[in-house]
């Protein structure tokens, strides 16, 4: 009983793994006193910025020098909002009025996910398979065109972190483990693999158009870099995630799909470098790395 429950939940955590070693990323990005006063965020790309892009960070939040003048250095300890009361009041009402966006979007990707522990045949793995491949799309879109909120552009990029996480993990559990109920989830990657890829779509559509990013911006930046690296790749996987493509690649499939390797490699590596948590990046990758290893091993033996 127990070598069976192991399994279980060493790839159910997986799910939260970047959740929770995502939670010293408030505190990692170097968040300031007096931005934190008003509930906002210091960038990781601060200290790259220009004292010119500074300003204009500090403008667009409602803050402004104490002296009301910018005096040509950007050392926002010296800075306030001037109206901190409004300003918190107005992320309030913002947060509140996304919390049932981002309630439905947790929803659904821990349905697709835990839908695939059920047997083919049953009711709850084939709507899993609906939802995966026809209404989690239609779902983001509609959520991206009515509410472009920069709170739920992040949270599906987390969903679909955690989604490429537990999808690439569980099949070595499911070896090492010798796990028939985790081998059923193995069955169900294509549709975690795409529920991941419209997540992730999404999220970077979402920031492209709210930041009014190039395409040249992508690569400008380690943290865009390797998430854009991550995108293409994500872009490619599900493109040739079809019998078409199985067909016309022949053996070369399987190579592409080893793809999803450096995906998680640059997701990981992304969202790290923006969260200023390279722990997480060393601590994730290098336990699938280990998995991998020991499935490896296993299958040689």
């Amino acid at each position: 009983m127990l070598n069976k429950l192991i399994p279980f939940l060493l790839a159910a955590s997986f799910l939260f793994t970047s959740p929770v070693l995502a939670q010293g990323q408030k505190d990692g990005t170097g968040v300031d006193p007096i931005l934190e006063s008003v509930g906002v965020e210091k960038p990781a790309e601060w200290d790259s910025w220009s004292r010119e892009q500074k300003f204009d960070f500090l403008q667009d939040m409602g803050i402004m020098p104490i002296d009301g003048r910018y005096q040509g250095k950007a050392d926002i300890s010296g800075f306030i909002a001037p109206n901190t009361e409004v300003f918190n009041t107005e992320r309030a009402e913002e947060t509140k009025d996304n919390s049932i966006i981002l309630y439905a979007l947790a929803f659904l990707s821990l349905f697709i996910a835990f839908s695939g522990f059920f047997r083919n045949t049953n009711i709850i793995k084939k709507i899993g398979h609906i939802v995966s491949l026809y209404v989690l799309p239609v779902v983001l879109i509609s959520i991206g065109i009515f509410f472009p909120a920069k709170e739920v552009f992040l949270e599906t990029g987390f969903w679909a972190e955690r989604m490429l996480i537990f999808l690439l993990m569980v099949k070595p559990v499911a070896v090492i483990f010798s796990s028939k109920t985790l081998m059923r989830v193995v069955t169900f990657r294509k549709e975690l693999g795409m529920a991941s890829f419209w997540l992730f779509l999404v999220h970077a559509a979402g920031f492209f158009v709210i930041y009014e990013m190039s395409f040249a911006g992508l690569f400008s930046r380690t943290a865009s870099l390797w998430g854009t690296v991550a995108g293409i790749i994500m872009i490619v996987l599900a493109i040739t995630s079809n019998k078409k493509s199985m067909l016309w690649l022949g053996s070369n499939w399987k190579k592409v799909q080893y793809l999803a390797y450096l995906a998680l490699f640059g997701t990981l590596l992304h969202t790290s470098i923006v969260g200023n948590n390279m722990l997480k990046f060393y601590i994730v990758f290098g336990l699938f790395t280990l998995l991998k290893i020991i499935e490896w091993s296993r299958r040689k033996a």
